[in-house]
């Protein structure tokens, strides 16, 4: 019959003298000893169970996959059952000779070696002498050796004779965490068994009966009162690993002991986001309550929580909210729980979809500069504005007819309102100036338009001069927005010059002139002065920083000679101030007609 747990853990116990195995921290602890009380890895089980009871015993395995997810507890496990003399079934005894030495780590038949520690070949060689010993008391002698992705190449060669043709006594199972990294001639020796991440659900589950043993143990003042949004949250922080996740409840304990362990304790421990957190945020997006999404920065701030983590909370939640909308129901698919799913129903119904992946869009963006950025929380609170101001509720989807054609959108099209209105008054502007003298139609334009016409002297009037003293702009300031929000509006305009000025640099801003460095692309550099490019560049500036400037495009070639024409007049100012050329060039009534750089 299949041991529970209190059983695979007493012996330990017994054997060490009655010492108190409350002291064994959790993931060793709780480690599963039997098939029946494993969690996770179904489909890991059944390979196993059908291996033993159809007796396909393999002379060397390679357990693949993330940490804590149970390969070192399988291979354990695996070897016990194969060395146990009275299982009926799948199933170790527990109580054999064999079982009870493994219990207390006395098991002679069973060696476990850390490659990380015994990666040279002078070990695999100790090994090797090894294996030519026949078992003591089992009937396979079984090697056990953890991340195997350690080896010395010179280890890994010498190693692979006594992998591919072991005795028939000796059974070989590796571990490791980096699939990759092993040679491909261990992987063809090997049997392949892959371990997934476990689902928070089944961690869930875990947990509560981790907590629940645990209380069966402690006295009634010391019991561990745990809400289920807690282990949800704590099984989240794990990423798939059940070891990170007994440990991390084993450290959320230590700290809130005779407290009641809830979602805002682990929160506050572990420098978690809670859903309910994240709700809020997203949702004040939707009822444009700046305050409150500003807050909620503020306080993770405030808390010395990693800003990064942050985003990455919202943009796992809005990816929800998203699945959601586009039909996605499992509970478990989305990492939550009933009461979860229904919040985040609830929050999906209220956005559309367009508007949900303009939110993860932009909030990608953000996670992907944050890093690069000096002052993350000014830059998390300027995506935040621009996310709440450009957002449109555009209320419930519209419905399709009969014939299966959708209404036309009632949303008012204010771009095209926009050009409707400036096409009014640059006509309105165009007669008015047609009224006007000559002359001063003449002086109205800049001097260099190459144009007239109209819409030339039109344009002209409705854009004021550019004032470039009292100009706010930096050259820091007008690269914190580059990327992110100017390409994106100039993309709204012309595409063609978005992927040719994404050739250039901004390198220098000054009097109302934004320089842009082409020099490691000349030829983006010389099509920017073409065409309408650096209209379209100026429209998309103007819109981005509210400030009209000029754009100059430094080229390679350009630049060398401006530099080269410098230098000559410094080199004229300094002869002309030599006092031994003044002297000759009195002497002789010359002048100096060039200067050359030896």
């Amino acid at each position: 019959m299949p041991v529970n747990l209190n059983q695979h853990n007493d012996a330990p116990a017994e054997a060490a003298g009655g010492e108190n195995k409350t002291k064994e921290v959790f993931y060793r602890k709780y480690r599963f000893s039997s098939f029946s009380n494993m969690c996770g890895q179904q489909q890991v089980a059944s390979f196993f169970i059908n291996t033993i009871k159809y007796d396909k015993i393999s002379h060397a395995y390679l357990f693949s996959g993330p940490r804590g997810t149970g390969k070192t507890s399988m291979a354990r496990l695996f070897a016990k059952i194969l060395n146990c003399t009275d299982k009926t079934s799948y199933e170790p005894c527990g109580l054999c000779n064999n079982c009870v030495e493994f219990e207390r780590g006395s098991a002679v038949d069973i060696i476990e070696m850390d490659a990380a520690s015994n990666r040279k070949i002078d070990d695999i060689r100790a090994l090797r002498d090894d294996v030519a010993f026949m078992p003591i008391n089992g009937r396979y002698k079984i090697f056990i050796l953890d991340e195997a992705h350690m080896l010395t190449t010179e280890a890994a060669n010498a190693f692979l004779k006594t992998l591919e043709e072991p005795p028939p006594y000796v059974i070989f199972i590796l571990a490791t965490t980096e699939h990759h990294k092993i040679p491909a001639t261990i992987l063809s020796r090997c049997q392949l068994v892959k371990f997934s991440r476990i689902a928070v659900t089944d961690i869930v589950k875990r947990l509560e009966f981790v907590v629940n043993e645990e209380n069966e143990e402690r006295a009634d003042g010391q019991k561990i009162i745990c809400e289920r949004p807690a282990l949800f949250l704590i099984a989240k922080k794990a990423a798939g690993g059940m070891r990170d996740a007994l440990s991390l409840l084993e450290y959320v304990i230590a700290l809130s002991y005779g407290e009641k362990i809830s979602s805002e304790l682990v929160e506050r421990i572990l420098g978690m986001h809670s859903t309910g957190q994240i709700k809020n945020f997203i949702e004040s997006i939707y009822s444009k309550k700046a305050e409150t999404g500003l807050e909620i920065i503020k306080k993770n701030y405030e808390a010395g929580n990693e800003l990064l983590s942050f985003l990455e909370s919202v943009n796992s939640y809005i990816s929800s909210l998203l699945l959601i909308k586009i039909g996605v129901s499992s509970a478990s698919f989305l990492d939550c729980d009933e009461d979860d799913l229904s919040a985040l129903r609830e929050t999906a119904d209220k956005f559309e979809a367009v508007s949900l992946l303009s939110l993860l869009e932009s909030f990608s963006e953000c996670l992907s500069q944050i890093r690069f950025v000096p002052d993350q929380r000014s830059h998390i609170e300027y995506v935040y504005i621009k996310s709440l101001t450009s957002f449109k509720n555009v209320g419930v989807p519209a419905v399709a007819d009969s014939a299966g054609t959708a209404p036309e959108q009632t949303t008012p099209d204010y771009s095209t309102i926009e050009k409707m209105i400036d096409k009014a008054v640059n006509s309105i502007l165009t007669e008015k100036l047609k009224k006007l003298p000559l002359h001063a139609a003449a002086s109205s334009q800049p001097a260099h338009s190459k144009t007239g016409g109209g819409d030339a002297g039109a344009n002209t009037l409705q854009r004021p001069q550019i004032n470039k003293g009292e100009s706010k702009l930096t050259l820091e300031r007008i690269k914190l927005i580059w990327n992110s929000t100017f390409l994106g509006c100039l993309k709204e305009i012309s595409i063609p010059t978005l992927a040719i000025i994404s050739a250039g640099v901004p390198s220098k801003f000054a009097g109302g002139v934004l320089e842009l460095d082409f020099t490691k692309n000349a030829f983006c550099g010389e099509r920017m002065n073409t065409g309408a490019h650096l209209q379209f560049a100026a429209q998309a500036f103007e819109r981005t920083y509210s400030e009209e400037i000029e754009f100059k495009i430094i080229l390679p070639a350009r630049e060398k000679a401006a530099r080269v024409e410098e230098r000559k007049k410094e080199m004229l100012e300094e002869k002309k101030n030599d006092p031994m050329v003044q002297r000759i060039l009195q002497e002789f009534d010359g002048e100096i007609i060039d200067v050359e750089e030896q």
